[in-house]
């Protein structure tokens, strides 16, 4: 039996010439978000924190993003406490909240519920209303 030739050359495999040359991998929309966080956090730490205390959320950025890469997750926690320690040491503001707040989304699903729920409380540990309601307490007991 003679094949007889297809009336288009161009396609083979259903596909046109021009689908068959290779295209780069686009970004996937996931990653160009987590870096839109990413940076969001970094111009809100810029106006929030002093520079020495950029540097340690730098330091402990890289320690987090080190220990989750090895699945440590002990010291990826611990890591996380002292970031949100040092994001409220001073003083807990509203720019201060927000950097937190901001935090969030740049973390695993793994490990953000915890570290969610452990930065509720040392925000409110350092939080003026919680020296407020600790002072009233102590009047009226």
């Amino acid at each position: 039996i003679e094949r007889k030739p297809r009336a288009d050359d161009s396609l083979r495999f259903g596909l046109a010439k021009k689908d068959m040359v290779k295209r780069r991998p686009q970004p996937s929309r996931k990653s160009d978000a987590a870096k839109l966080q990413a940076k969001i956090f970094f111009e809100k730490a810029q106006v929030a924190l002093c520079q020495e205390d950029i540097l340690k959320v730098q330091k402990l950025l890289v320690a987090m993003k080190g220990y989750g890469d090895s699945k440590n997750e002990q010291q990826y926690i611990k890591a996380a406490k002292e970031l949100i320690s040092v994001l409220v040491e001073s003083e807990v503001d509203c720019r201060r909240i927000q950097l937190i707040s901001l935090l969030f989304p740049l973390l695993p699903m793994k490990y953000r519920y915890k570290i969610e729920k452990m930065a509720a409380i040392l925000a409110f540990d350092n939080s003026p209303l919680r020296n407020r309601c600790k002072d009233s307490l102590s009047e009226q007991e």
